[in-house]
């Protein structure tokens, strides 16, 4: 399939990119421009094997590290996790806005995200992307007791 194929091909990097350390603490590895990246670039595809909802939502959090949402209606998924060679893999969400320089433009039907520059990005620059709130809920305990007291005293004051 298109997918297997664009796996096989490391996601398609469409310019001159490095996996190495992450300036982020604790991130371990990040992707790096290794060349100028003018701003609305195409940069990769995420791609990944992809799950349907129910297949995905049946994960256990721990191993959705690389998962990707792509669409709600159906939910669909894609997990780089077991392909290295996908080089998207490696972009981290330093978590700050200000330092977001990359965009997720997700394309459900294709199985796939591609991976866009917000901005001009110069060369040795550490690429970053939001992964969105619901990602984050899975791994930080104080975040998920926040969501979970937001969304409770929400539904008090509907009822």
């Amino acid at each position: 399939t298109q997918v297997r194929e664009a796996v096989e091909r490391g996601g398609d990097p469409r310019v001159k990119l490095e996996v190495r350390e992450s300036t982020l603490p604790g991130a371990g590895r990040g992707l790096f421009a290794a060349e100028h990246i003018p701003a609305g670039a195409e940069v990769a595809d995420y791609v990944g094997t992809v799950y349907a909802e129910k297949e995905g939502m049946a994960m256990p959090p721990k191993s959705r590290s690389y998962f990707m949402r792509l669409g709600t209606k159906p939910a669909v998924f894609v997990d780089a996790g077991p392909h290295p060679t996908v080089v998207a893999r490696f972009i981290n969400d330093a978590r700050d806005p200000a330092r977001q320089n990359l965009t997720w433009k997700k394309l459900p039907k294709q199985g796939k995200a591609v991976v866009t520059a917000k901005r001009d990005i110069a060369a040795g620059e550490e690429l970053f992307a939001p992964y969105g709130l619901w990602y984050w809920v899975n791994f930080d305990p104080a975040l998920r007791a926040r969501v979970k007291g937001a969304i409770t005293s929400a539904a008090r004051k509907e009822s």
